[in-house]
C-alpha cells in the first residue's frame, strides 16, 4: 500500500509540475525578429504563418519580407484599381495607392499571388522554447534589404492608375503596363529571384513558396484569412463585409471577448493568429486559462508599439485596452463563423489600413 501511494503521489505530482507553467496552447517562432520604419501588417502576419508551419511540420522559415513587399504591394493595388475601375482608395491618411500602410491579408495575397523568397528555412523541434510567464526577445536581429528604399517615382504609379481605370486595356495589356511602369518607378537593387533556399540547402521556387509553408493545409484549404473586427458598429453583428477596397472579407463583433473566443479557437486548433489595434498588427502566439473566463496572451509584438519587442505574456484586460481586430486562418475556425454566401453584395468598409 506504501509503495502504491508512494507511485501516485509521484505521478499526481509529475502531472502537476508542467501544468504551473504550461499554456493551453504555445507555437514556436524561431524566426521571430523586429520590424523597423511600418510594416506591421506583413510581419504579424508572417509570424502566424511560420509559427504554423514550424508547430505542423518542425520546419522554421524566415520570409524576406523586406526584399519585395513594397513590389508587390504596388503591383497588386494597380491591378485591384484596373478590375474595379476604381482607384484604391487607401485609408484617408495617407497618400492612396502610396500609402504604405496595408492589412494581414494583403501578406497572405502576396503570398499567394507572388510567393516570398525566404531568408532561411531549417528544421527544428517544432515546440515553443519559452513557457508562461516567462517572455523572450527575438532571436534575430532585423533583416534589411536595399529594396526596402526602391520606391522613388509616385507621380508615375498614381498616372499608372488613371490610366487603367479609364483606358480600355485587356488584362494581359495591363499587366505589361502594370510591370512596365513598377520597375521605372521601383528601383530593384538585389534583384527578384524565380527560386529561393529550402531545407537543407535546396531550393523551391519562389511561385510555390506559400504551398511549402502550409504544407498539408494547402492541399485541403481555401487558403485565405478573414479579418474579425469591433470597427464599425454599422453593419450589424456577426455579418460579413468587404474592405481593402473590397479585396478582403471580414465580420463585424459587437463583442470583442467574441472575437477573442474564436482567437482561443483557433490556437487550440492549432493556427495562431493576429491581435491588431486600429493601427497595429501582432500576432499570438499562444494562450494560458489562469482562471474563470480569463486568460492571458502570448504577443509577439514586432515593433514593441504595445508590448516588449519579442514575445510577452499580456493579460485580456490589458489587451483589450488597444484590441479591436484579428485575422484568422478562415478554414481552421470556419463552423465557428456565421454562414457566407460569396454571391450576396455585401457592404463595404472603408477601415483603416495598418501601419
Amino acid at each position: 500500500m506504501k509503495t502504491y501511494f508512494r507511485s501516485a503521489l509521484a505521478l499526481c505530482i509529475l502531472f502537476l509540475q508542467p501544468l504551473a507553467s504550461r499554456a493551453d496552447a504555445l507555437f514556436p517562432l524561431t524566426s521571430g525578429r523586429p520590424q523597423r520604419d511600418g510594416n506591421c501588417w506583413a510581419y504579424g502576419a508572417s509570424h502566424m504563418l511560420e509559427a504554423r508551419a514550424e508547430f505542423r511540420d518542425h520546419l522554421s522559415v524566415m520570409t524576406h519580407i523586406e526584399k519585395s513587399y513594397r513590389y508587390w504591394i504596388l503591383f497588386d493595388r494597380l491591378l485591384n484599381s484596373y478590375h474595379r475601375k476604381l482607384a484604391d482608395e487607401g485609408d484617408g491618411s495617407g497618400s492612396g495607392i502610396n500609402d504604405i500602410g496595408a492589412f494581414s491579408a494583403d501578406l497572405v495575397d502576396l503570398y499567394q499571388n507572388h510567393g516570398f523568397e525566404w531568408i532561411s528555412a531549417i528544421s527544428t523541434s517544432g515546440k515553443s522554447d519559452f513557457a508562461y510567464p516567462k517572455s523572450r526577445d527575438y532571436l534575430n536581429d532585423f533583416q534589411a534589404n536595399s529594396n526596402a528604399d526602391g520606391f522613388h517615382n509616385e507621380d508615375l504609379i498614381l498616372q499608372t492608375e488613371k490610366e487603367l481605370i479609364q483606358g480600355n486595356y485587356t488584362e494581359t495589356q495591363a499587366l505589361d503596363l502594370i510591370r512596365t511602369r513598377i520597375d521605372q518607378a521601383y528601383a530593384i537593387v538585389d534583384p527578384l529571384q524565380l527560386s529561393t533556399q529550402s531545407v537543407n540547402g535546396s531550393s523551391i521556387p519562389v511561385a510555390s513558396t506559400l504551398e511549402k509553408l502550409l504544407g498539408s493545409d494547402f492541399k485541403k484549404g481555401t487558403h485565405s484569412v478573414v479579418l474579425l473586427t469591433n470597427f464599425f458598429k454599422a453593419t450589424g453583428n456577426k455579418r460579413w463585409l468587404r474592405y481593402n477596397s473590397g479585396r478582403s472579407l471580414a465580420i463585424y463583433f459587437e463583442n470583442r471577448e467574441d472575437e477573442l473566443a474564436i482567437v482561443r479557437a483557433s490556437m487550440d486548433r492549432g493556427w495562431p493568429a493576429t491581435v491588431e489595434s486600429k493601427d497595429h498588427v501582432m500576432t499570438a502566439l499562444g494562450y494560458k486559462t489562469i482562471g474563470p473566463k480569463k486568460y492571458i496572451y502570448a504577443i509577439s509584438d514586432s515593433s514593441g508599439a504595445y508590448n516588449a519587442s519579442g514575445v510577452s505574456w499580456v493579460t485580456q484586460e490589458k489587451m483589450l485596452d488597444w484590441y479591436s481586430d484579428s485575422t484568422v486562418y478562415y478554414d481552421a475556425v470556419k463552423d465557428l463563423l456565421p454562414n457566407r454566401d460569396l454571391k450576396a453584395l455585401l457592404p463595404e468598409m472603408r477601415l483603416p489600413r495598418k501601419h
